[in-house]
């Protein structure tokens, strides 16, 4: 009878686990925390929706049943979500795999996608993926690279334009114009005694009185 090996001194040594099973354990862990302070197995779904359906302004609830049913709300709505991406998944596998087979049988591109030659001479290669010999072609000018001058119509770089005394002209205009306006209108004659006859003011006509 073979014996048992026996476990040698110090803690077990754990196995190494990558990022997403740590991730996917710490999720599992979440979920059953949440099923077990809400009680998950107690809910009825379809008559709990028709509770929520029937709620209105005129209920009144704490702030802790409030976030008790926003948190069971949440909870169902995430198992909805999850049921249906699985059916998806399950309707999607056999055009999924049927696609792939058929992709990888036939030596042509799919639709909208860049062959290897094509890749290799947008990256500055032969055909065959190999570097081309010589100086690397000289990267063109751009609009932004060419200088006052240097290209287009213009024989000689355009002068700098002088914002700041642009708008002090504007302003003085503005103030010109203003000034002229103020010239053109009739003035308000101020006080009760007015010495010139054209100055006067028109005299009221006297109302009589509905008891004379």
């Amino acid at each position: 009878m073979a014996k048992e090996k026996k476990r040698g001194r110090g803690r077990p040594k754990l196995q190494p686990v990558s990022a997403e099973e740590l991730r996917m354990k710490a999720l599992a862990g979440m979920k059953q925390t949440a099923d077990l302070r809400l009680k998950r197995a107690e809910i009825d779904v379809p008559t709990f929706v028709e509770e929520i359906e029937a709620v209105t302004g005129k209920h009144k609830f704490t702030r802790k049943e409030m976030d008790e049913m926003r948190e069971k709300v949440d909870l169902i709505y995430d198992e909805y979500i999850k049921q249906k991406w699985k059916e998806e998944e399950q309707y999607r596998a056999p055009f999924i795999n049927t696609l792939r087979a058929e992709a990888i049988e036939s030596d042509k591109a799919p639709v909208g996608m860049m062959t290897k030659e094509e890749w290799y001479l947008a990256h500055g290669l032969r055909k065959d993926g190999t570097k081309r010999r010589g100086p690397a072609p000289k990267k063109k000018k751009t609009i932004w690279d060419l200088t006052p001058g240097d290209k287009g119509t213009s024989d000689r770089p355009s002068e700098p334009i002088d914002l700041d005394a642009m708008e002090r002209q504007l302003e003085e205009k503005m103030m010109e114009e203003y000034i002229r306006q103020q010239a053109e209108e009739p003035q308000m004659q101020k006080g009760k005694r007015v010495r010139r006859n054209d100055l006067a003011q028109p005299k009221r006509a006297s109302t009589k009185s509905f008891w004379v």
